[in-house]
C-alpha cells in the first residue's frame, strides 16, 4: 500500500534521490517552495522502520489500516506502523529539489497554506527554525512571499521516496526478512540475529 490521503491519518495510531532539507540551529531560515498545486498532492507514506547495515531504514508497509494485518509481514511480526510526510521542496537559496521529513501533523499546516495559496508551488516561502539544535520542541514559523506565476513545469522533476527514501519490498521479501533479520544477499550482524530473536518471540503472542 505506501501511501495515504491526509484525510485517512487518524485512521492509523502513532506508536513515526534528492537531498534532505534542514535547518540546524535556532532562527534559521530558507526560502522555498512546496512542490505541490493543492491539498489533493499532498501523500503521507505508510512505513515501517528497520534496520539494514546497521542503520535504521524505512521500508513501506503493505497494508491498509484496515486490511488484514497478515497483508504485511512486519504488522504481523509486531512492527508498528509509522507515518510519515516527505515533502518535495524547491530550495530557493540553493536552487536544487530537496526532501523535508516531517511527521502527519504538519499536513495540517500544508493544508491551512494550500487552502489560502493555489496553486501553492507559486508561493515561495521563508521557513524560520524556532528551536536550538536537539531542542525536542523546535517549531517551524512559515512566511509566504510574494505569489507568482511560477509552476511545477518551471522545476526539476518532483522525486518520489519509494525506492530510495524509502525502501520498496514485496511480500516475499519482508517475510524473509522477519524470518532472518536481513534481506537477502546481505550479511546478518550479530544485532540482527539477536532482533530475529525479538521477532519470533513477538509472533508467539
Amino acid at each position: 500500500m505506501g501511501k495515504i490521503k491526509i484525510n485517512e491519518a487518524e485512521n492509523y495510531k502513532s506508536g513515526e534521490s534528492a537531498g534532505f532539507f534542514s535547518l540546524k540551529d535556532d532562527r534559521d531560515t530558507a526560502v522555498v517552495r512546496f512542490m505541490y498545486n493543492t491539498i489533493d498532492d499532498v501523500d503521507i507514506d505508510v512505513v515501517h522502520e528497520i534496520e539494514v547495515d546497521g542503520k535504521p531504514r524505512n521500508v513501506n508497509c503493505l497494508r491498509s489500516y484496515d486490511d488484514p494485518i497478515d497483508d504485511c509481514p512486519l504488522c504481523k511480526a509486531g512492527f508498528r506502523q509509522k507515518l510519515k510526510m516527505f515533502v518535495p521542496i524547491f530550495n530557493e537559496d540553493k536552487g536544487e529539489v530537496q526532501v523535508w521529513q516531517r511527521g502527519k501533523t504538519f499536513a495540517k499546516q500544508l493544508e491551512g497554506l494550500c487552502n489560502r495559496y493555489n496553486p501553492l508551488v507559486g508561493t515561495p516561502i521563508e521557513v524560520e527554525r524556532q528551536g536550538k539544535k536537539g531542542d525536542q520542541t523546535t517549531k517551524y514559523q512559515m512566511y509566504p512571499r510574494q505569489s507568482d506565476d511560477t509552476t511545477l513545469d518551471d522545476l526539476p522533476e518532483v522525486p518520489s521516496p519509494i525506492g530510495t527514501i524509502i525502501m520498496d519490498k514485496t511480500f516475499d521479501e519482508l517475510a524473509y526478512f522477519v524470518e532472518n533479520g536481513a534481506f537477502k544477499g546481505q550479511s546478518v550482524p550479530e544485532r540482527n540475529n539477536q532482533q530475529g530473536e525479538v521477532v519470533k518471540r513477538r509472533r508467539a503472542f
